[in-house]
């Protein structure tokens, strides 16, 4: 590894499993659970690499890491693009997701929560699925509603997304799209008719 946010002289590394990373840094997650990092984003730096041990998985944005161990707590360090996230709430973790601007963590009881993007803290239950693009996320629960840029759906059946654009299916058989290159179709949604918005695009079910 080597490069001017790196290090000054070539590094190796062995037994390296996967490697994540950040505009300007690195982290390797190793074959026994350890990280190692580089770059601007050095966890020595943010005081969290004795933390950093039984790592089963590693996402980043473009600014932050966050990591998930074996005893389902999840650890980041780096820039968060938006409210600072408490270490309660990144505990009994099953699934770590992330985008470009922030994370998601789905927890054992299947609620969701998500932080970055620049928006608060979402804590959402009875969670059916959630669809997310480069900058947003989408959350349809169990009852048909949808939390997100678009607050107020309801009969939602399912949510589709691409890297900047959301797809929600209506039980009625009408679709409502949004996102950077989709204006809001729904007319009884109040002021939203033309609505644009700048939304890596993945799901999570």
């Amino acid at each position: 590894m080597y490069g001017r946010y790196v290090c000054e002289k070539p590094y190796e590394l062995t037994k390296v499993d996967k490697i994540f990373q950040t505009m300007y840094s690195y982290a390797a997650l190793l074959k026994d659970g350890i990280v190692k990092t580089f770059g601007i984003l050095d966890c020595k730096e943010y005081c969290v690499k004795e933390e950093l041990y039984d790592i089963v998985d590693i996402r980043s944005t473009r600014t932050a890491f966050a990591a998930l161990r074996k005893d389902k707590c999840v650890i980041t360090w780096g820039y968060s693009e938006g409210e600072k996230i408490s270490m309660e709430l990144l505990r009994n973790v099953k699934n770590l997701y992330s985008n470009s601007c922030g994370f998601i963590v789905q927890k054992e009881d299947y609620s969701i929560v998500s932080w970055g993007m620049n928006k608060p803290i979402r804590i959402v239950d009875n969670v059916k699925s959630i669809r997310y693009t480069n900058n947003d996320i989408a959350i349809l629960k169990n009852d048909g509603t949808v939390i997100g840029e678009i607050d107020g759906l309801t009969d939602v059946v399912s949510i589709y997304s691409t890297k900047d654009t959301f797809v929600a299916l209506k039980k009625d058989r009408s679709v409502i799209s949004w996102g950077k290159y989709s204006w809001i179709l729904n007319e009884n949604i109040p002021d939203r008719k033309s609505t644009r918005l700048n939304s890596s695009h993945s799901s999570v079910s």
